[in-house]
């Protein structure tokens, strides 16, 4: 009876211990199965900012192409501007654009390049000295009354708008600009303005508009 009984005991604790191991390897697999679940999702995350940050870049790319064309219409549209004005011997070139862009010391090929080759030269009354002068946006028909002097202000054509404005060069003996004038009508007063600019005695540029 007595060896019943221990029997008895010892199959009720191998039970006891196999289902502890059971519970343990249960414990174990679903910890297993949470432990893919949460690598999977990790992975998932990765891969949806990895494809966020791709789809980032594309936008940045294209929205900078975008830029860059915009620039390069920009210029070819400026330089198809210029060509134009060259070929219709700049007449639509305002005194704006003129201003901004002829300077003292250029040579005779870059002011021909900016105002076109439509152009007179002579000599000054006052200080014989040689000029270029530009009648821009002169109309065919129109013969000015001083026209045998040729540093003369056309200020009746300019005051009929049938110039839009008059450039004098001055030239440098090497070819470079010395110094310049240009009469344009002002579009405040009405009157006819004189925008000069040369080198003072201290050898800097000045800019007088009368």
């Amino acid at each position: 009876m007595k060896s019943v009984k221990i029997l008895l005991f010892f199959l009720t604790l191998g039970l006891g211990t196999l289902t502890a191991c059971s519970s343990v390897e249960m414990t174990k697999e679903k910890t297993s199965k949470n432990d893919l679940q949460t690598e999977n999702m990790e992975i998932d995350t990765h891969i949806d900012k990895g494809e966020l940050a791709h789809e980032e870049n594309s936008m940045q790319e294209e929205s900078k192409d975008q830029n860059e064309q915009s620039n390069e219409d920009n210029v070819s549209a400026e330089e198809t501007m210029e060509n134009e004005d060259q070929a219709n011997g700049n007449k639509s070139l305002s005194v704006q654009i003129i201003k901004e862009k002829l300077k003292l010391g250029q040579s005779n090929d870059e002011v021909e390049h900016l105002l076109g080759t439509d152009y007179q030269k002579g000599i000054g009354a006052k200080n014989s000295e040689q000029l270029w002068r530009y009648d821009i946006g002169k109309d065919e028909n129109h013969q000015p009354l001083n026209d045998e002097l040729f540093d003369a202000i056309d200020v009746e054509g300019l005051n009929s708008r049938v110039i839009e404005a008059q450039i004098f060069i001055t030239w440098y003996e090497d070819g470079t600009v010395e110094k310049y004038s240009i009469y344009y009508i002002n579009n405040e007063t009405g009157n006819v303005d004189n925008y000069r600019v040369y080198y003072d005695e201290k050898g800097d540029i000045q800019r007088i508009i009368k």
